[in-house]
């Protein structure tokens, strides 16, 4: 016996969720529909139908159907549509038959605020999330972020592949975010997408107390979170919890970026900085600080601007390439110039200069060699940067040394 949703153990026989299939498995099915003959002349392209499905076996159905009530196409003009259609879900019918139907069994005797919180969760851009993130996103409790998940679980909606960890499958997220087009105003989004921004910032600032001042809160000019209660369940977080969530600040960076919260965007991409430095995650510094840098430029936020520089000149010498990491310096002394006047601009100059030798003659900065001074981040106190690259140790009042 088979439900859209979990049954309670019948005759002392436990209950079982069926999973996905594997790649194998899923071509194979594809194949009974639409032939073996033209799966094996596009093996890359049949891979392509089956992941676009997402490896659930009633999609695989129905585009094996669609490609076998269609023989002049081929399989990559089916993958094709899957891929460039933005919504595979859009894709997957076959006569009166179609995915977005069989998900609405589950979806529609929901009742109404459950409805709601899984049209919000076709907003989340990350790839799984805890109930904090769920309970922030939809102004939830915490206890009732996780009644809902449970109910969103029990309905096959949403998946938990570890305890309190949840994830929404590929075209789940799709069905998701279509119903979320018509349910949320512009206006509402935004207010969505910036209680969750600000909940990952104050926790990731949590998560790296250990490895930052005390007083960077306030050097980047933080307000007090917005939901203080979801911060204290979760404390103590720590580097675990920035592992756990490493993928999700990617994603929460650039969509900040792209959806106009500028300062979010740049400050938890700070935030991260020091962890990504610490595990040696120089991929993931030079694309948050790409969106970081964007988000800066828009805010012309100088001093945001040179640091976010600054460290992508780091992370391009640990990486081996020096002339971006020129470029990037360049650039962050070109920004902090008008500003550094007084004490301590001489060192801040010849200073520049070294680290512009340093970077011409070695792929990776020679430990104690100086990238650049330090310089205030702009938030409401002008403190010095306290987000020098952790192999930066102060040595004097204005230079910062690698080591």
């Amino acid at each position: 016996m088979t439900s859209r949703r979990r049954l309670l153990a019948s005759d002392g026989i436990p209950p079982e969720s069926l999973a996905v299939l594997g790649e194998g498995d899923s071509v194979e099915l594809l194949a009974q529909a639409a032939g073996w003959d033209r799966l094996r002349a596009e093996p890359e392209a049949a891979a392509t139908v089956v992941r676009r499905c997402g490896y659930l076996p009633l999609a695989i159905r129905l585009a094996g159907a669609r490609l076998a009530h269609r023989p002049g196409w081929k399989v990559a003009d089916l993958a094709q549509r899957l891929d460039q259609s933005g919504h595979a879900l859009g894709e997957l019918f076959a006569e009166d038959r179609d995915v977005a139907a069989v998900f609405a069994l589950s979806f529609e005797p929901l009742r109404e605020p459950v409805q709601r919180v899984f049209r919000l969760l076709g907003l989340y851009p990350g790839e799984h999330f805890g109930p904090g993130a769920v309970a922030a996103l939809a102004d939830l409790s915490l206890a009732q972020a996780r009644l809902v998940l449970d109910e969103l679980v029990d309905r096959h909606l949403v998946e938990e592949p570890r305890a309190g960890r949840f994830r929404l499958h590929d075209l789940l997220r799709d069905y998701a975010e279509q119903l979320g087009k018509g349910a949320f105003e512009p206006a509402e989004r935004q207010v969505v997408i910036r209680r969750l921004l600000d909940h990952y910032l104050h926790l990731a600032l949590v998560a790296t107390r250990t490895l930052e001042p005390s007083r960077l809160a306030d050097q980047l000019g933080l307000d007090q979170p917005m939901r203080p209660d979801l911060i204290t369940a979760y404390c103590p977080v720590g580097q675990e919890w920035l592992e756990d969530e490493r993928s999700n600040l990617r994603c929460l960076i650039r969509v900040a970026t792209e959806g106009g919260h500028l300062d979010e965007a740049w400050r938890l991409a700070r935030v991260a900085w020091r962890f990504y430095f610490m595990r040696g995650y120089h991929d993931d510094i030079l694309e948050t600080h790409r969106h970081a840098l964007e988000a800066a430029d828009r805010l012309g936020n100088s001093a945001a601007i040179a640091t976010i520089h600054n460290y992508r000149a780091y992370a391009w010498l640990r990486i081996g390439n020096p002339q971006r990491a020129l470029r990037d310096l360049g650039r962050a002394i070109q920004v902090l110039q008008p500003r550094r006047v007084g004490t301590g601009s001489g060192r801040w100059r010849s200073s520049g200069a070294w680290a512009f030798q340093s970077a011409s003659r070695s792929s990776v900065a020679s430990p104690g060699s100086p990238i650049l001074p330090s310089e205030p981040l702009p938030g409401r106190q002008k403190n010095r940067l306290a987000s020098t690259p952790p192999s930066l140790r102060q040595r004097d009042e204005g230079e910062v040394r690698v080591g």
